[in-house]
């Protein structure tokens, strides 16, 4: 073989190599990504955890609720089809927050931070979410997403949610939020903490437009004409329509004086 045909085929080895590699290297990307991204499958509490959350679970609760979150009746809501339907597409913070803020019924939020935690680690449990290696801890609470094992799904009418979009006035007084991102569902519809407030404005604008019905619910409080092309926080019940989705409003506040896609 001459010289030259050695080098030619030498370039042509090189480049089959880097072209077998690349796509080696993006799914490795890709798979990278998606284990950065935490839901419940990922293994956000320790079994250790769910079995003291058991035992706070019987103490604390099992006046309104059966012991058996596995069995009982009573306790559906905390499991199953119920459960999904209630927390799925939302973040683990929230059951947490909705079960500090109402539980023992007869003493509500006096129990401790931790023990509070044990009893979500049993909860997700008994959905049969794994448990992991690491207990689960406060500051994680946020960056859990309640999913099923096919991923998240499209949220339903009815459902309670939160979107940042540009306010724009449309024939006839309408309002609607062009611009918008994907929503998201809440479990808290008329108020937002500071942190929420300031996520709001660093969140990224989408494509999607919503309609908002309700807004006199807001009363004196927020002067849409003042906040024309802002971009607003707001929070309500999405209403999927024919004519195109819209957001009966609960809540609504300005994040930022400019709304660009930058923004």
């Amino acid at each position: 073989m001459s010289r030259k045909h050695s080098i030619v085929l030498l370039l042509a080895m090189v480049i089959a190599a880097i072209a077998a590699n690349r796509p080696m290297r993006a799914e490795g990307i890709a798979q990278t990504g998606s284990s950065n991204r935490k839901t419940v499958w990922s293994g956000v509490y320790s079994t250790g955890q769910a079995a003291r959350g058991q035992t706070a679970f019987q103490a604390s609760c099992a006046g309104c609720h059966s012991p058996d979150l596995d069995k009982a009746n009573k306790s559906a809501r905390f499991r199953g089809p119920a459960f999904m339907d209630r927390w799925g597409e939302d973040n683990v913070e929230s059951l947490y927050g909705y079960i500090r803020g109402r539980m023992p019924r007869s003493d509500p939020g006096s129990l401790s931070d931790s023990v509070y935690l044990d009893i979500v680690s049993r909860i997700l449990e008994a959905n049969d979410f794994p448990a992991g290696q690491e207990e689960l801890t406060a500051a994680a609470l946020k960056s859990i997403q309640v999913e099923g094992k096919d991923g998240p799904r499209p949220l339903e009418s009815f459902s309670l949610v939160q979107v940042v979009g540009c306010l724009t006035q449309g024939d006839n007084n309408s309002w609607a939020l062009a611009n918008a991102s994907n929503p998201a569902r809440t479990s808290e519809g008329t108020q937002s903490a500071p942190e929420e407030l300031k996520a709001a404005a660093v969140k990224s604008l989408g494509s999607l437009t919503f309609r908002l019905q309700n807004l006199a619910v807001l009363g004196p409080d927020i002067n849409l004409d003042s906040h024309k092309g802002h971009k607003m926080f707001g929070k309500g019940t999405l209403m999927k329509m024919p004519t195109g989705d819209r957001i009966s409003v609960t809540f609504m506040e300005m994040v930022d004086s400019s709304c660009t896609p930058d923004h």
